[in-house]
């Protein structure tokens, strides 16, 4: 359970707003920026001469978003040649959710003990045609900012809509792999110059079983943006030779790990080989929703070119142990550092200044 402690000092020079989709909120401190988006846009780099805020975007970034449920046919793999096999489902339509919204965030929250402090985000969207017998989904993001000392975790929180536009916490959501049908006891680590952040998604809609049972599985699409991390950008998957955005050709091949180099910066993503799925169920008539995990399954990652500034990271889940029916969810837990391409031993400054910066971005948000 995470808990919003005093905010102190934290509070920088920060630009940004709150709550509204396309807003984006940004923090910059020595050099570094960083931003959110209620759509699941994150943005992370270099902050250069920019000002830093929404007129005025950090001069070396890239922005990460998840763009569309997809749902694929006859395997994991058919669709990357045969586009009769994905059915992308788009984001809701503005006011189809009524009162309660079809976006949600960025929730935000400090938190500060005697061992540790860390920034937290949330946010999400709806995807998909929202009526009682239709079928449709929510994508949702969490990060953790991790600022000084050490945090083992084996769950996460998100934030869904609801509540009357507020949203609703999703509070202790199993990340680890799980033991015995159990969470695990073996937990996740987050140190200063790791940027953390969840995946979660829930299926819903009185007709979502009969759909989904025309496939097989269900990929988060994701779009990597490198357009602004400036020139002769490489992309490198699994440790292997940088290539150029537009000639990315893994084919089949699973994504493990992404390295992608700019003309001042690194970004690193270490992707997990698993993910756990379950169904949303109450233990009694009184209690709350809550996941309920099931298993935990090998994920897969492919990566799809879109052109010479841009390509998808599809994140795969099979459609069973229960996110094959209504109340399906699953969630994943990558890691993501940021450093300077031109010198090792800059890497740890330039990590503690976009944290620094994030968390006086979250801390302002608060106010």
């Amino acid at each position: 359970m995470l808990h919003n402690f005093g905010l102190g000092a934290l509070a920088l020079g920060i630009f940004g707003a709150r709550g509204a989709l396309g807003t984006a909120a940004f923090a910059n401190s020595s050099g570094m920026c960083a931003g959110s988006d209620s759509d699941t846009t994150i943005f992370l780099g270099n902050q250069g001469a920019a000002a830093c805020n929404a007129g005025s975007l950090p001069e070396e970034y890239i922005a990460m978003k998840c763009e569309t449920l997809a749902f694929l046919k006859a395997g994991a793999e058919a669709y990357l040649t045969d586009s009769s096999k994905i059915t992308e489902v788009l984001p809701s339509a503005p006011g189809s959710n009524g009162m309660n919204g079809e976006v949600v965030g960025p929730s935000v929250t400090v938190v500060e003990t005697p061992n540790f402090k860390f920034g937290k985000a949330a946010s999400g969207r709806m995807m998909g045609h929202i009526s009682r017998n239709s079928a449709y989904g929510f994508i949702g993001i969490a990060s953790y900012l991790m600022l000084e000392g050490a945090l083992d975790f084996t769950t996460n929180d998100f934030k869904v809509p609801g509540n009357w536009g507020r949203g609703k916490d999703v509070t202790d959501v199993c990340v680890v792999p799980l033991e015995d049908g159990v969470c695990g006891s073996t937990p996740h680590t987050a140190t200063p110059g790791t940027f953390k952040f969840s995946m979660y998604g829930y299926m819903d809609g009185n007709g979502y079983s009969s759909f989904a049972s025309g496939y097989t599985h269900v990929a988060v699409r994701q779009r990597v943006t490198l357009s602004s991390m400036g020139s002769n950008v490489t992309v490198a998957f699994n440790g292997g030779a940088a290539t150029a955005p537009e000639d990315i050709s893994l084919g089949n091949t699973s994504i493990t790990s992404l390295s992608i180099s700019g003309a001042s910066s690194i970004v690193t993503i270490a992707y997990p080989a698993t993910y756990n799925v379950g169904t949303i169920a109450k233990s009694n008539f009184f209690s709350q929703a809550k996941p309920k995990p099931a298993a935990t399954l090998s994920v897969i990652i492919h990566a799809v070119p879109i052109d010479s500034e841009s390509f998808f990271l599809d994140f795969i889940f099979a459609l069973d142990h229960g996110l094959q029916d209504k109340n399906g969810y699953f969630v994943y837990d990558p890691d993501v550092t940021v450093s300077d391409v031109t010198s090792a031993a800059a890497t740890t400054s330039a990590r503690s200044a976009l944290w620094a910066g994030a968390a006086a971005l979250l801390a302002t948000l608060l106010m």
